[in-house]
C-alpha cells in the first residue's frame, strides 16, 4: 500500500561558514521554505557533504528550528558541523522529497525531489571563505499582468564581491528537473506579444548580474512558479 502525502517544500539554501583558518571544520545551517498548511516536517532528506560523507538532515543535526513567517510560509533551519579531510573544492547537496505539487514550468513536480546545493572551496592560500547568505525570504507573490520583482538580498560576510545568474532547478546533483520552461515561456501567455506589464512588448524574465535584482515583466500565469538563483 502507498501512502499519501500534503508537499510543502517552496525554496531552500544551504549555507556555510567555515570555523577557523586553522581548521577544515564548517558550520552549515541547511533552510528549507515550507507551506504551514502541510502535515510533513522538512528535513528528513539527506545532505551529502561531497566528500563521500552522507547523513539525513534531521539525526546528524546539533540543532533545528522553525521561523514563522506570512501567508502559510514557514522557513525550517537545520545546523551541522563537518570537518573535511583535506583541502579542496566539494559540493554540498541537499535531497527531499516533497517539493510543492503544482508547479507549472516542470513536469510532475509532486514526484520531483527538491534539491539545493552549494560549493565551497578550501584553499590555504585563499584563507576564510564563506558562503553568501540571502536575508530576503522569497515569498513574495506576484499578479497575473504585473510585473514581478524580487532581490534576495545576499550578503558576503568576507567582502567578496557577487555576482549572480539565474540556473535551470535541479533533481539530483548534475540533473535538471524535467521539461523545464522559462517563466516567461510562449505557452503561459494569452497575448505573449504583449506580455508585460505595460501591454507594449513580450514578457522578460531575467536577473541583473550585479546587482542580483530578479525582474518578471510580467506574468501570465496565476499557478506556481519555480527558478533557482545562483551567486558567487
Amino acid at each position: 500500500m502507498e501512502k499519501s502525502y500534503a508537499t510543502h517544500i517552496r525554496a531552500g539554501e544551504i549555507i556555510a561558514i567555515r570555523s577557523s583558518n586553522t581548521t577544515l571544520t564548517y558550520q552549515f545551517t541547511v533552510k528549507g521554505y515550507t507551506d504551514t498548511g502541510s502535515t510533513v516536517i522538512f528535513g528528513g532528506g539527506e545532505l551529502d557533504f561531497g566528500d563521500g560523507t552522507i547523513v539525513t538532515l534531521s539525526e546528524a543535526s546539533s540543532s533545528n528550528g522553525t521561523v514563522l513567517l506570512e501567508d502559510e510560509v514557514a522557513y525550517n533551519f537545520f545546523e551541522i558541523s563537518h570537518t573535511f579531510s583535506a583541502p579542496g573544492k566539494y559540493t554540498i547537496r541537499y535531497v527531499e522529497q516533497n517539493r510543492n505539487a503544482g508547479v507549472q514550468n516542470m513536469s510532475n513536480s509532486v514526484d520531483t525531489p527538491f534539491y539545493i546545493e552549494t560549493t565551497i572551496l578550501i584553499d590555504p592560500f585563499i584563507g576564510l571563505n564563506n558562503t553568501p547568505v540571502f536575508l530576503v525570504p522569497p515569498i513574495d507573490k506576484g499578479a497575473v499582468g504585473a510585473a514581478f520583482l524580487h532581490n534576495p538580498g545576499a550578503y558576503d560576510s568576507d567582502g567578496d564581491s557577487l555576482s549572480y545568474r539565474l540556473t535551470v532547478p535541479k533533481q539530483a546533483l548534475g540533473r535538471e528537473v524535467n521539461n523545464y520552461m522559462s517563466p516567461a515561456d510562449p505557452s503561459f501567455y494569452d497575448d505573449y506579444l504583449h506580455g508585460n506589464e505595460e501591454l507594449t512588448d513580450v514578457p522578460v524574465f531575467n536577473i541583473n548580474p550585479i546587482t542580483g535584482s530578479l525582474t518578471w515583466d510580467a506574468p501570465g500565469s496565476a499557478w506556481g512558479i519555480q527558478y533557482c538563483f545562483y551567486s558567487r
